[in-house]
């Protein structure tokens, strides 16, 4: 498949799934949300990008974030938090491993004024959800903990793979608040939250295959090389 005709499929599930979830209609809401990684997928392969472990971990990521978005679909209800948290949890653990390499690039190492920002998020998400969180408390500091680690290494990946991290960020701290924080109330915060998760998914994705593509050279490099070579040498051609 061509990089752009996947890109086109993504683009028209993630308005297809959004459409659905503002008409409320959950069945095609499900289905369209399937495709989302799917495609992403067909991005990345179809980029082809050379092999590395960061571009293997982003499709480890990638299958990951599948698996939490089908299996809850199919699985009893009671089942869908458990999935949802182990799925996500295993897509953020891959994108921490491919993205550590890229660590000194990073708000870790560069920018260290941007950090309490992050931190101060983390801990206040925590102490929302926290006392609420009854049973699901060490998964929810677990995954918070992840959450904020991929964020900052994603900005390693440059500007465009920051506001990836801060995306996703806000996408699961969104559903963390409808989850567990009896007093939050959103209008349409499934939207909300499938708006911020696809544009997540998609930033990380354009800027890891942006980070990884090979630079290409300008044809009109070697003829120019050439010409002042000859021209350094005294030979000429008339």
């Amino acid at each position: 498949m061509n990089t752009r005709l996947a890109w086109l499929g993504f683009g028209i599930a993630a308005v297809l799934h959004l459409t659905f979830q503002l008409l409320a209609a959950p069945t095609a809401s499900a289905l369209s949300q399937v495709f989302l990684a799917p495609m992403l997928i067909a991005v990345v392969l179809s980029s082809r990008l050379p092999s590395s472990p960061l571009r293997n971990w982003m499709l480890a990521a990638l299958v990951f974030s599948f698996v939490g978005d089908m299996l809850p679909k199919f699985l009893p209800a009671w089942t869908e938090i458990y999935i949802m948290i182990t799925g996500f949890a295993v897509a953020q653990i891959c994108w921490i491993i491919g993205l550590w390499p890229l660590r000194s690039r990073s708000l870790v190492i560069r920018r260290r004024w941007q950090l309490p920002i992050y931190l101060i998020t983390g801990m206040a998400l925590l102490a929302a959800c926290i006392p609420t969180a009854g049973r699901f408390t060490p998964a929810v500091i677990a995954y918070a903990v992840m959450l904020i680690a991929m964020a900052l290494l994603a900005s390693g990946l440059g500007w465009i793979g920051q506001l990836g991290g801060i995306a996703f960020m806000i996408s699961d701290a969104l559903i963390a608040f409808d989850r567990f924080v009896p007093w939050f109330e959103l209008p349409q915060v499934g939207f909300a939250i499938m708006a911020t998760y696809i544009a997540a998914l998609g930033l990380l994705v354009a800027a890891t295959v942006r980070h990884l593509r090979p630079p290409t050279r300008s044809p009109s490099v070697r003829p120019v090389e050439s010409r002042q070579a000859t021209n350094d040498t005294g030979v000429s051609g008339a």
